[in-house]
């Protein structure tokens, strides 16, 4: 009776477990502020093999999913970092609903964001861009 309900309880802990990664799953769109500086990004979070991958996307640096080197989530923290000239950007986050709302340290510099879970990439791959500008010059067959 006692080994039953050890697997019983592995059981649903693996479960839990399972769904607590597939809730952090997909595109997380909002922003962070430090200092004077308000800056829209977005992450996207997919599963590889047993592990979660993060990439970022930071459309007015045109940045598009930018695999993070460091990425965790566990408990419904999250941690990030992104490498930059001026120093390791730390995020670090709490998962409430469809929300994710932390701080954020570099050089020193504290800084908020927040994120709220969307359905979609905010940057489009290049390749499928239309471009509705007229062309320079006229077409000829």
């Amino acid at each position: 009776m006692k080994t039953s309900s050890k697997i019983f309880f592995f059981l649903i802990l693996s479960l839990s477990q399972i769904n607590a990664q597939k809730e952090i799953l997909g595109y997380w769109s909002g922003n962070l502020k430090m200092l004077s500086i308000e800056l829209d990004f977005q992450i996207k979070v997919s599963k590889t093999n047993k592990s979660l991958d993060g990439f970022i996307s930071i459309p007015s640096q045109k940045v598009s999913e930018y695999k993070l080197p460091v990425f965790t989530y566990k408990k419904n923290q999250i941690h990030f970092e992104l490498p930059c000239s001026v120093g390791v950007a730390k995020f670090d986050g709490n998962l409430k609903a469809d929300s994710i709302k932390g701080t954020l340290l570099q050089a020193g510099i504290k800084g908020t964001f927040s994120l709220v879970k969307t359905s979609h990439p905010i940057i489009q791959d290049q390749s499928t861009k239309q471009n509705d500008e007229p062309l320079p010059y006229s077409e000829e067959d």
